[in-house]
């Protein structure tokens, strides 16, 4: 009961909040959503809700016509969104180094991470709204792009 609860609660956050992600466009992909860019890289997770403790397995694809490149370890960023005193904003969860690593991935191809619902502190983040983000530059453009991607974790 107390878990059911706690998902209609979760649920009506989201659609009470969803005027806040503001001019993204989102369109369902697979069992998550995705944001839309211009540029060629696409960011998903496995699932879109997770269990407090869950392995999210984060994907990074290139569906461009030219490589794209990006650093790392890790490859991507965290964010939890918080409402403060009815102000909005994404906070920085992890990591607080990203290490020195280029990485690029040919047309077509992916590369798939791990993150363990921890923060840069090594503790188990809250149950909320997150939010992945992996910027990357784009040669077929010739410009920089974020690739983001949306889940919960309840």
């Amino acid at each position: 009961m107390k878990k059911i609860i706690g998902i209609f609660i979760m649920t009506l956050f989201i659609i009470t909040c969803i005027p806040v992600f503001g001019e993204m466009q989102i369109s369902k992909s697979e069992n998550n959503l995705e944001l839309l860019q211009q540029g060629s890289g696409t960011v998903y997770t496995d699932k879109f809700v997770y269990q407090q403790g869950q392995s999210v397995h984060i994907t990074f694809q290139n569906n461009g016509q030219d490589k794209i490149d990006f650093g790392g370890p890790p490859i991507f960023l965290i964010y939890r969104f918080s409402i403060i005193f009815l102000a909005s904003a994404w906070g920085f969860i992890y990591p607080d180094d990203v290490g020195l690593v280029l990485y690029s991935l040919n047309p077509g191809a992916s590369m798939t991470d791990i993150w363990n619902q921890k923060n840069s502190d090594g503790i188990q983040v809250l149950r909320g709204i997150y939010r992945l983000d992996i910027p990357y530059y784009d040669h077929f453009t010739n410009s920089q792009h974020v690739a983001s991607d949306y889940f919960l974790i309840l």
